[in-house]
């Protein structure tokens, strides 16, 4: 037989203090969330714009020492006399070039078309993807006329948020001529 008090209104102490605790728990992990998907977008971008500035210092020490630009970064004397490229920040294709950069020179073609440039690979699941969401940052953080995300590297226009998944080329040129 279960006992029930008629007079009984309202919640105790104890169920609200329940209540309470569960909203907080609550609370407290979609906050951390948001604060970690923002960490991880500004490590992603920090580690691009990082991997493209070694890069360039990396060509600039080269050129002086040598007086001559690498014919690529599978270039022996660079790559083993100079310790670039860094590795491309995680999520991109590290298999992509050497440790996730390719860099290639092109020359004839009207300014910036002309001189080096580097590429980064990374397959994204749309505009809410993290690695999107770095690539766009980055973009803000450079020239707009040397850094372009595309469907293919390099090419000289940034592609539109993509819908589902697709492969990104980050183009970042570090030398016009």
């Amino acid at each position: 037989m279960i006992l029930r008090h008629s007079n009984s209104k309202g919640f105790t102490f104890l169920e609200i203090l329940v209540a309470l605790s569960i909203l907080s728990a609550l609370l407290v992990l979609s906050t951390t969330n948001v604060n970690s998907e923002k960490f991880t977008v500004e490590t992603i971008s920090g580690g691009l714009l990082s991997g493209f500035s070694d890069i360039s210092l990396s060509l600039t020490n080269y050129q002086s020492d040598k007086n001559a630009m690498p014919t690529g970064l599978d270039d022996t004397s660079f790559a083993s006399w100079y310790i670039y490229p860094p590795n491309a920040p995680n999520g991109f294709d590290q298999s992509y070039g050497v440790n996730g950069f390719r860099l290639a020179h092109q020359t004839g073609q009207p300014s910036p078309q002309n001189g080096w440039f580097v590429c980064a690979k990374a397959t994204v699941s749309g505009p809410t993807d993290v690695k999107w969401q770095a690539i766009t940052q980055t973009a803000q953080n450079l020239s707009s006329g040397k850094f372009f995300y595309n469907t293919s590297c390099p090419a000289l226009s940034n592609m539109a948020a993509p819908g589902g998944t697709s492969t990104v080329y980050v183009t970042n040129w570090i030398t016009n001529e």
